[in-house]
């Protein structure tokens, strides 16, 4: 298993954003993070990369557990997100 996330809960102040997200995804495949505003998409990239601590759950790369692991660290390891920029693309 390439990435593992389990249980994953992540609070941003007192809101809680994520509540038990699950997601695995094997080496070789392509995954894809969509949903409407307000999701959590971003608060879930931004703990993968370690900006944002988990307040429950793992995350696992390469059987490896990231609790602790820094920011840096975890882009050296490959995890990292390409924020939107821009103008929007709406008429």
């Amino acid at each position: 298993m390439l990435l593992r996330v389990e249980s994953l809960d992540v609070s941003i102040k007192a809101v809680r954003i994520l509540r038990g997200v699950e997601l695995a995804v094997e080496k070789g495949q392509l995954a894809g993070l969509i949903g409407r505003n307000g999701a959590g998409k971003t608060t879930l990239l931004r703990t993968l990369a370690g900006v944002l601590e988990p307040a429950v759950g793992s995350i696992r790369l390469d059987g490896q557990e990231l609790d602790g692991v820094p920011p840096h660290r975890r882009a050296r390891m490959g995890i990292g997100w390409m924020p939107r920029t821009g103008a929007s693309s709406r008429s």
